[in-house]
């Protein structure tokens, strides 16, 4: 079963929504989030749950790479919306 925690201020004039991040291993954590507020929140905090760096992961929504900059209104994110994370991995010989 997924956890569930809340980021961010809590000022309960503003609307929060449900967004869940789930890795390419089925980790998945829920983050109640304000439409507003930057993603990097949420990226930090998922990295911190999988105890990894939040430079050897990348943060996907509908196929497109997120940055740390964006925040759910701008990507058009929905209440229960699924950011899948994948592992970096470096290539070649």
């Amino acid at each position: 079963m997924a956890e569930k925690t809340s980021l961010g201020p809590s000022d309960s004039s503003t609307p929060t929504m449900l967004v869940k991040v789930r890795d390419q291993t089925g980790k998945e954590h829920h983050y109640n989030i304000k439409p507003h507020l930057k993603l990097s929140v949420v990226m930090e905090a998922f990295a911190s749950y999988l105890g990894m760096k939040l430079s050897d992961l990348r943060f996907l929504f509908d196929g497109r790479r997120i940055s740390e900059s964006t925040t759910p209104n701008d990507l058009g994110l929905q209440n229960e919306d699924l950011i899948e994370v994948f592992h970096f991995q470096y290539g070649g010989y």
